[in-house]
């Protein structure tokens, strides 16, 4: 981004000023990325200390996002986690339930932004290779739930999520209606419209990603 300004400036498309200005704001975004990687490995390390691999523990924690079904039939959830095996943590962790028998489906699907739940799950300190895609997705660690039946709600934070969650349900539900409930069309229209991305098959998500248009 630097070089490319220069450029511009060299060859009179940008004003000095302006030249100044953008290069400052890369500097300040390297920075704040920098940052923010910093304090990431400063959570991990107080969640995890030496351990490497996945252990086996309940975490209590807040949902940050409205759960999310995957082409395979599997639940995202996003967790702001507090504790994990009863010792305080900050993490933020991606879930992936597993599927699940239908009477236990509803533990999860019922879940909304705000509620307070409790999860056993397999949780894992991201290795190297996958750290930086989790940190593109927002994810400290990772953690796998073999049911539904052990996910369980401890309390609903009152306020406007309940309602905002319905919008969300009855939303998805006229996609549903009008694409289907599966298929690239749906998926698609789920992603850009309600930011749904759990759903996009790989294969989807890499098109995009090559055709640069992963921001949509």
């Amino acid at each position: 981004l630097p070089l490319t300004a220069w450029t511009a400036w060299r060859f009179g498309r940008l004003t000095a000023g302006s030249l100044l200005a953008i290069i400052t704001l890369f500097g300040v975004g390297h920075e704040l990325a920098r940052d923010d990687r910093a304090r990431r490995a400063s959570r991990q390390r107080a969640a995890f200390g030496g351990e490497e691999g996945a252990r086996d523990t309940e975490i209590v924690g807040r949902v940050l996002r409205l759960p999310e079904r995957d082409p395979r039939g599997e639940w995202r959830i996003v967790v702001e986690a507090s504790q994990a095996g009863g010792r305080p943590i900050r993490l933020r962790v991606g879930l992936r339930v597993a599927v699940s028998p239908a009477d236990a489906e509803p533990s999860v699907d019922g879940l909304v932004p705000g509620d307070t739940i409790r999860a056993w799950c397999r949780l894992r300190r991201p290795a190297a290779r996958f750290d930086g895609a989790l940190r593109a997705a927002g994810y400290d660690a990772t953690g796998r739930v073999k049911s539904a039946r052990l996910v369980e709600r401890l309390a609903r934070e009152g306020g406007g999520g309940s309602a905002l969650a319905h919008a969300h349900r009855t939303a998805r539900a006229r996609l549903d209606r009008i694409f289907g409930p599966a298929g690239p069309r749906r998926e698609l229209a789920g992603a850009m419209l309600l930011g749904d991305q759990a759903a996009l098959a790989p294969e989807t998500s890499n098109a995009l990603r090559k055709a640069g248009l992963s921001h949509v």
